[in-house]
């Protein structure tokens, strides 16, 4: 088994500037507006997650948190990021046909 426990943030740099970050190049599109700026640290939000089946729970002792119901897989129509998230959980929720009053 793996553990790793993040000690310190690599989050905020202190020496980051007006100056600085207008130097950054675009990231994904000529006319974007998503800069290594703007952008989301790789860390940010992170988590990790033990994913076994019943089974291996048993074998090793374990007693599971949670099980997963669903899961959704979606890509395009184009590059951007910010409705994916939303999109996956709409198409999870459709396959067990929960309506949003039941997504909380």
């Amino acid at each position: 088994m793996f553990f790793l426990l993040a000690r310190t943030s690599e989050g905020i740099r202190t020496d980051t500037t007006v100056e600085t970050l207008a130097k950054l190049k675009l990231a994904f599109a000529k006319d974007g507006t998503i800069t290594p700026g703007t952008a989301s640290q790789i860390s940010d939000g992170a988590c990790a997650v033990v994913v076994m089946s019943a089974e291996e729970a048993d074998e090793l002792g374990l007693t599971p948190l949670a099980e997963i119901g669903a899961h959704g897989v979606v890509a395009g129509p184009d590059a951007t990021l910010q409705t994916q998230a939303s999109r996956a959980i709409q198409k999870a929720c459709g396959v067990r046909a929960l309506p949003p009053r039941n997504w909380t």
